[in-house]
């Protein structure tokens, strides 16, 4: 196990502190699993971070193992991944095991040893996610199912007695705290056997961000490959401190264009243009009496700013965003 060979993705974008804090418990890693490299691919930051991280990588020793590339531009985060992902497995002997993680996270000790043990004893997982925490002891909602229409429904009316009713449809069900097989899991932390990528391909470049790991996931389930959320490794994630999104969504700022237009790719691409509009639908004439019970009730609003006008702009009267 501890010979197994592990590539590990960062994508950097003007994140160089918050990288280095990650690459430092990657090293702890890897005073137990010797073959751990790791790539760093700056997505054009134009901020010193190529030459901060040099300089970090020279100053610790870790050059036989980090390497920095400088990516002349930012086509997004999936893409970003893809540098590093297809030099790698262009290798005449790749790794066996890649591992694509966030900047803002932080490798809790013996996470990469849970990882390969669990590999090592459940020949049927072929892509696994870790618990994630944004505040020490709070586990995150990060092993999901994909969305559909019954989650369009639940998501658009939030009220409880739909959440219970379509329980087994919603897209984020409750963190367990065993391992199990789920739809997909946060891309802030993917860790795939090689041969998932080989038959799959890369992430689709057509997301900037968001929605690209649903897109990986769902393309290598249809192939026959299995996904597990694994809570007993761990990372610490600073949620938001790479993309300036919290939980989903910008805690005052409109939510990004950026996720409207990855949105609609991924129904695009996976599901027909009927189907799609029934589940855009349901969600507005949901989301829309959520908000008159609010306003009846005077309650705080959680969406991000216009964000209802925005989705209904984008994704019903079909508004660009390039």
């Amino acid at each position: 196990m501890s010979q197994a060979k592990l590539q590990v993705v960062i994508v950097n974008f003007r994140t160089a502190e918050l990288t280095t804090a990650c690459l430092h418990t990657l090293a702890a890693e890897r005073k137990v699993h010797k073959k751990l490299r790791v790539s760093v691919v700056d997505n054009f930051s134009e901020d010193g971070s190529v030459e901060k991280l040099n300089t970090v990588v020279q100053q610790q020793g870790w050059d036989s193992w980090v390497q920095v590339i400088a990516h002349p531009r930012n086509d997004g985060f999936g893409a970003g991944n893809n540098v590093a992902l297809k030099m790698e497995l262009a290798q005449s002997n790749p790794a066996d095991y890649l591992l694509m993680i966030n900047p803002d996270t932080e490798v809790l000790p013996g996470a990469i040893t849970t990882f390969l043990q669990f590999f090592d004893e459940h020949p049927e997982a072929s892509i696994l996610g870790p618990r994630t925490e944004s505040t020490p002891g709070l586990t995150d909602y990060t092993a999901f199912r994909f969305p559909g229409l019954a989650s369009s429904i639940a998501e658009g009316l939030r009220f409880g007695f739909i959440d219970r009713l379509l329980a087994g449809w919603i897209t984020a069900p409750a963190p367990r705290t065993t391992a199990h097989p789920i739809d997909w899991v946060s891309g802030g932390c993917l860790f795939v056997r090689r041969e998932v990528l080989q038959k799959i391909g890369l992430f689709d470049e057509q997301y900037f961000l968001y929605f690209e790991e649903i897109d990986l996931l769902l393309r290598a389930k249809q192939a026959g490959f299995q996904t597990w959320y694994v809570p007993e490794a761990g990372i610490m994630h600073y949620a938001g401190a790479s993309t300036g999104v919290v939980n989903g969504a910008p805690d005052e700022n409109p939510m990004p264009v950026w996720w409207f237009a990855s949105r609609a790719h991924y129904w695009r691409k996976f599901h027909n243009p009927i189907y799609t509009l029934v589940c855009n639908l349901s969600f507005v004439a949901g989301r829309s009496l959520w908000k008159l019970r609010n306003a009846l009730t005077k309650r705080r609003r959680p969406d991000p700013p216009h964000f209802l006008r925005d989705f209904i702009r984008y994704h019903l009267l079909g508004r660009r965003w390039d």
